[in-house]
């Protein structure tokens, strides 16, 4: 087993197709990552037993008799409780799935759903290097198998309904997240919405505001609204919507924000997105720079960076 630093760079395989086994092994093997293959729960505890597995990849079901990988997993925990696991499979988003391993008192460190394309592999082994090394906060990862298609127009393609697109769901926004945002900063791009949402009010709660993350459905366009005193005598209200879209923003969203500010009184808006913006939107925001700003995937990046010294009390 090969380590770097003082955490295990092993982790356990448990897939019974050779064909996505040996693809895997190659791609972790590609970033430092010794990957042990295990085609069935006999060969995996084995492997936990003689190794220092940080992290197990277990697929849900395992040879011609389906075995349940849940149960599995389990015994993987029972032999080795430090181990994390992330389950791979096209059947995550089954309901039962979730349910028995929640029975089976099984703390994950993700889903991932197969088939995976080339941007879920990448973040797929971001994650595994961010198991490895801390045992983040629950992740989920879900990756379908075809890209996004750009439509011609300028306007944002919400990712959340676009087909083809990426999703990473993270239950806790910690210090762990942003490191590795800040060291893969394309990783944003592939949050789903509400934790985007989650990662922006964060962001501005480290900058000194009061918070207050709307419900994500019927919030009237706004994502977050923010209260702070830049001057002892005056209540600063800030709006933001934050979108995880693809294509660029044009002038259209620019102007509901606008028209929101005023309609809720707000005395500074922010729209934040992962993309960019159009020439017409930053030429709109920069018309009314006293009550707007604009935050593109370069701004965001400047965002991670400063609350990250925040946290850390530089």
């Amino acid at each position: 087993m090969e380590d770097i630093g003082n955490f295990p760079r092993s982790v356990l395989l448990v897939e019974d197709s050779p064909t996505q086994s040996r693809a895997l092994q190659e791609l972790f093997s590609r970033r430092g990552i010794n990957a042990v293959l295990a085609a069935d729960e006999a060969e995996a505890l084995a492997s936990v037993s003689n190794r220092d597995i940080g992290l197990a990849l277990v697929d849900l079901y395992l040879g011609s008799d389906q075995s349940d990988g849940v149960d599995v997993a389990a015994r993987i925990k029972a032999e080795a409780p430090e181990t994390s696991i992330i389950f791979l499979s096209a059947f995550t988003r089954d309901p039962g799935f979730r349910e028995k391993i929640e029975r089976a008192g099984i703390k994950l460190a993700g889903f991932v759903e197969k088939p995976m394309g080339e941007r879920g592999l990448d973040a797929l082994v971001a994650l595994v290097d961010d198991a490895l090394l801390q045992r983040p906060s629950e992740v989920a990862v879900q990756e379908a198998a075809q890209p996004i298609e750009e439509p011609a127009h300028d306007l944002p393609l919400p990712a959340e309904e676009a087909d083809g697109a990426s999703v990473v769901e993270i239950s806790t926004i910690d210090l762990l997240l942003y490191k590795a945002l800040e060291a893969h900063p394309d990783l944003m791009k592939a949050l789903d919405w509400r934790t985007f949402e989650k990662l922006m009010a964060d962001i501005i709660e480290t900058f000194g505001y009061s918070v207050e993350l709307m419900q994500g459905t019927k919030d009237g366009g706004i994502d977050i609204i923010a209260f702070g005193r830049p001057e002892p005598w005056k209540l600063h209200k800030y709006i933001v919507q934050a979108k995880r879209w693809e294509n660029r923003v044009g002038v259209e969203p620019v102007q509901r924000l606008l028209f929101l500010h005023d309609h809720l009184g707000a005395t500074r808006s922010c729209l934040a997105t992962t993309s960019t913006f159009t020439r017409g939107a930053w030429q709109l925001a920069q018309t009314y720079q006293w009550k707007l700003e604009l935050q593109d995937y370069e701004g965001l990046r400047q965002w991670i960076s400063g609350a990250i010294k925040l946290k850390e009390g530089r």
